[in-house]
């Protein structure tokens, strides 16, 4: 895991790049990045480091190095500053692609995008919480009988979950548990419901859609499992903010 004092967030954004290759040279801010979909190759003189789901890299200040995007696909990424100044390598460590961590991402999103009075005590609180559900190793956090238990749901959620409504009773028949016990368990391990999970994996998949430019509102509706284009905008709306009309607007005018 990274060791460093973070003391201040700077941005957290999702860019929408375009370039199959680029190069950084001494980078003006040190940076957490979060694969969500697809896989980016960061090179540094005969070191590569790469970047995908359940990963995260972290880019230092002043580190120079060229960037391969190899398969496209949504990232959301940190900048911030830390107490010390950080070594200039390249590195990364796994993480656990859980819904409260991608929860806390779109947070410090909205807590930045809004500047409400106090957001810099706020987004540092939410950054410490995030830094330390990466700290805390996946068999540590969730005791090892009861992952077990929930895996093959988790697996069907992962495989499934943009193809429409995913029910209580299926999940919990999946892990052979009955339905209360399931939810209980699942709360307790992630907590979040398995709607509330679902659905952050729904509108994840809905932003890395939005901001390719490829498709139209009601094909991003339908691609990411949401019902109807207006469940999909009230869902959207609630989680952001923003219609995702206006968030594609945000986020491509602070690129």
């Amino acid at each position: 895991m990274f060791q460093f004092v973070p003391t201040r967030v700077r941005a957290v954004y999702r860019p929408n790049v375009a370039l199959k290759k680029d190069r950084r040279d001494k980078r003006i801010t040190n940076s957490l990045t979060f694969k969500l979909a697809g896989k980016t190759v960061y090179t540094q003189g005969d070191r590569q480091v790469i970047s995908a789901p359940k990963t995260c890299v972290l880019l230092p200040k002043n580190s120079s190095y060229e960037i391969d995007f190899a398969e496209r696909g949504e990232c959301c990424m940190i900048d911030f500053e830390t107490a010390e100044p950080l070594p200039t390598e390249v590195v990364s460590c796994k993480i656990s692609a859980s819904a409260p961590l991608l929860e806390l991402l779109s947070e410090m999103e909205r807590i930045l995008a809004y500047k409400r009075p106090g957001y810099e005590y706020e987004v540092m609180s939410k950054f410490y919480k995030l830094l330390h559900l990466m700290t805390v190793s996946e068999d540590t956090y969730f005791p090892g009988s009861k992952a077990a238990i929930l895996r093959p749901a988790l697996q069907y959620i992962e495989a499934h979950f943009a193809d429409g409504e995913t029910d209580n009773d299926t999940l919990a028949a999946l892990s052979g548990v009955s339905t209360s016990y399931f939810r209980k368990l699942f709360v307790g391990l992630y907590s979040v419901s398995p709607a509330k999970y679902i659905q952050t994996l729904k509108l994840n998949r809905a932003k890395e859609l939005l901001l390719t430019g490829e498709y139209s509102i009601a094909e991003i509706a339908e691609r990411a499992g949401f019902g109807s284009v207006y469940y999909f905008d009230a869902a959207f709306r609630k989680e952001t903010g923003l219609t995702p009309t206006a968030y594609l607007r945000s986020v491509l005018s602070s690129l």
